[in-house]
């Protein structure tokens, strides 16, 4: 995870020696989230071994996010596997005007007895940067 402490996730065989080139993967089933750093170990058949460049990639756990009910005509209710990671959630009119802002600390339910029926996006944003939108009715 940190690029200088290595643990040995998986091990593939050679294909055989000689000196046309060869292809091979490896697949990380379990690879943790956010920055990851792989490098090869490549062994010859005397033991002898050489590591490659290091590569990272940086995976991020998926996120379910679903608000509820739709068509809403009250208190929308809004649910993400991730919630400690929301930093706001917006309500944006069918024009892009933020009708609703959240505080600072955001609630996962929202009262949108206020507005007028119509067509919303609720957008949700995580301190990561990412946001999800979903797009909500307002029925009156």
């Amino acid at each position: 995870r940190n690029a200088r402490e290595w643990s040995e996730i998986g091990r593939v065989s050679a294909k055989g020696a000689g000196v046309s080139q060869q292809s091979y993967s490896f697949t990380d089933s379990e690879p943790h989230e956010g920055m990851n750093f792989y490098r090869l170990k490549m062994v010859d058949s005397d033991g002898s071994f050489e590591y490659s460049v290091i590569q990272s990639l940086s995976f991020e756990r998926s996120v379910e996010t679903t608000v509820f009910p739709n068509p809403v005509a009250g208190i929308l209710h809004i649910k993400a596997s991730d919630w400690e990671n929301v930093s706001r959630v917006d309500i944006l009119n069918a024009s892009g005007q933020t009708v609703y802002q959240s505080q600072k600390v955001p609630f996962q339910q929202v009262n949108v007895a206020n507005l007028p029926g119509g067509i919303y996006m609720v957008k949700i944003l995580r301190k990561n940067g990412m946001q999800t939108i979903r797009k909500i009715v307002v029925d009156r």
